[in-house]
């Protein structure tokens, strides 16, 4: 069962990976040729600002396309197609409908754009490929190399910014650490900015760190006994105190006879180092005459 699921499995993506090569086997010399000269004459009719041709090599004349298309290619703009030998770069999607991927460079007055992707579909109507999808359009001019651009600066403003503050971060770490070879990594941070601070990090600053070794606290124990030097505790017992429970006036004389009790009281007096007495000179004793 489990070599089973594993031919179906593997029929399933042959079929899937072989589909585009299918695919292109049903596409003839001479279609190929008609997709070829369709994006050829489109490419002459952008470059001389022929809108009539490139009305011509569409579906559908759509104003609002058209008159984007003409606001873009104006009188005409350098213009250059690679959709290389539509081996590699045509899919079809459709019966008697393809799509081709390629790149484009172009150039205007203030802007050009170059290696940028671009797609066009072409249906066949009759013996004529034309084209009914494509955003060739879309990527010309300069406001959409300022929208690039501005995209691109969002992405790279910010690493950039993040790579500066870690060399600044390295930089003031090597100042402030006392290690050899100090001047080197200077120079070496200096000279190879964000590539020298990345080896800054790797080779001294984090194998620095690493060595040093763990702090350990000690904490010491809770003396059982007393300190060295306190005065001993000295237990004096009192004397027992007697308590007497008056009996109530008027008692019989045939009442129990009172009961004493005696409570011993111990108080804990610290002991006083006694500080000895100064004794006075005994005066000499002379023999009487």
């Amino acid at each position: 069962m489990r070599n089973k699921i594993l031919v179906a499995l593997s029929l399933f993506f042959l079929f899937l990976f072989a589909m585009p090569v299918l695919g292109q086997g049903v596409l003839s010399t001479e279609e190929k040729n008609g997709i070829s000269n369709t994006l050829d004459r489109l490419v002459s009719a952008i470059k001389v600002g022929n809108m009539a041709e490139i009305g011509s090599l569409m579906v559908s004349q759509d104003e609002s396309r058209m008159g984007m298309i003409e606001e873009k290619v104006g009188t005409g703009i350098s213009y250059v197609l690679d959709y290389g030998n539509l081996v590699d770069n045509v899919d079809i999607v459709g019966d008697g409908k393809v799509k081709v991927k390629a790149k484009f460079s172009a150039e205007g007055d203030g802007w050009n754009v170059a290696g940028l992707s671009t797609y066009f579909v072409l249906e066949k109507t009759g013996s004529t490929w034309l084209i009914s999808d494509t955003d060739f359009y879309q990527k010309l001019g300069g406001d959409f190399v300022l929208g690039l651009l501005g995209n691109m600066a969002l992405i790279i403003i910010p690493i950039c910014l993040l790579f500066t503050a870690f060399w600044i971060w390295m930089f003031i770490d090597c100042l402030k650490r006392d290690f050899e070879k100090k001047s080197m990594w200077i120079v070496i941070l200096l000279l190879l900015n964000t590539l020298g601070a990345i080896l800054y990090f790797f080779m001294v600053k984090r194998k620095k760190v690493s060595e040093q070794p763990a702090a350990i606290r000690t904490e010491s124990p809770l003396p059982s006994g007393p300190d060295v030097g306190q005065s001993p505790i000295v237990t004096d017992t009192m004397p027992a105190i007697q308590t007497e429970t008056p009996s109530p006036s008027g008692t019989d004389l045939g009442q129990s006879p009172i009961v004493t009790e005696t409570v011993p009281v111990q108080v804990q007096q610290p002991v006083v180092d006694e500080v000895p007495t100064a004794q006075e000179p005994t005066p000499p004793e002379f023999p009487t005459v």
